[in-house]
C-alpha cells in the first residue's frame, strides 16, 4: 500500500481497519473458500457496508495488485528480522508483555 500510496499514514485510528481489510483481501486472494464480508465485519466490530467500502478502497489504492515479488518479500522479511534483533526493539516487546 505504501508503495502505491506514499501519503498513507498508519495511525491508532486506522490500524485495525487497515489490518482487517488487508487480511481479508489476502484471504480471498489465497483461499478457495473464505469468509463473507459480513463475517469479517463482525470480527472487526464494523458494519458490513463499511467493510465493503474499505475493501474496494484498499483494492483500488493497491491497483488490485495482490502479489508480492520474492525479492520484495525477502527484503521485508530481512528488515523485520533485523528490527526484532535490535536490543531496543526486543526490550520494547518484552515491556509490552509485562
Amino acid at each position: 500500500l505504501k508503495k502505491c500510496e506514499p501519503s498513507v499514514c498508519l495511525t491508532s485510528k486506522n490500524f485495525q481497519r487497515l489490518l482487517l481489510v488487508a487480511v481479508m483481501v489476502a484471504s480471498k486472494f489465497l483461499d478457495d473458500f473464505y469468509y463473507s464480508n459480513k463475517h469479517w465485519a463482525e470480527i472487526g466490530g464494523l458494519e458490513t457496508a463499511e467493510i465493503n467500502y474499505l475493501e474496494l478502497e484498499f483494492l483500488f489504492r493497491i491497483a488490485f495488485s495482490c502479489t508480492v515479488q520474492r525479492s520484495e518479500y525477502m527484503q521485508m522479511a530481512g528488515q523485520l528480522r533485523q528490527y526484532m534483533m535490535t536490543p531496543s526493539a526486543a526490550a520494547a516487546e518484552v515491556s509490552k508483555l509485562a
